[in-house]
């Protein structure tokens, strides 16, 4: 189990880091989304043609990709929100302590849902794989 925990944890890394601190080429989020929602794809996409993924696992794969890509990109928006809210709360002459914490809870409680939504993707992904293709993906990634 500590396996698969650990391949949920580099693949929600993976989505939420690539690429989203300016270096996707634009400064357009929408263009930043995009390329790396193809890069995502793409990565999984090479991963499932190494394993020899049939059409119906790739089908239903790359689905599960695009909607943790989605999820990632609108929590990565959503915080560019929630710095402009706390950025307010220290330049005021008095930061409301209830609306910092609330802010703050808010936040944790949406990165727990995305990582909760990556987690039952690779899961799903996992019963989707055979036991041999599962072994050949924990390769790849070692």
């Amino acid at each position: 189990m500590k396996r698969y925990a650990s391949l949920a944890f580099l693949t929600a890394s993976f989505v939420l880091l690539t690429g989203f601190y300016g270096g996707c080429g634009s400064r357009d989020p929408a263009k930043r989304a995009e390329r790396i929602q193809r890069h995502a794809r793409s990565h999984v996409e090479d991963l499932l043609d190494e394993v020899d993924a049939d059409p119906t696992q790739t089908k239903r794969i790359l689905g599960h990709t695009d909607a943790v890509a989605e999820r990632a990109i609108q929590i990565h928006l959503e915080h560019r929100e929630v710095v402009e809210e706390l950025h307010a709360q220290w330049k005021s002459p008095k930061p409301d302590a209830e609306k910092i914490h609330s802010t703050i809870d808010a936040r944790v409680d949406a990165v727990r849902s995305f990582l909760h939504f990556a987690a039952d993707a690779l899961i799903d992904t996992h019963q989707t794989l055979t036991p041999e293709q599962r072994e050949e993906v924990l390769d790849e990634l070692h």
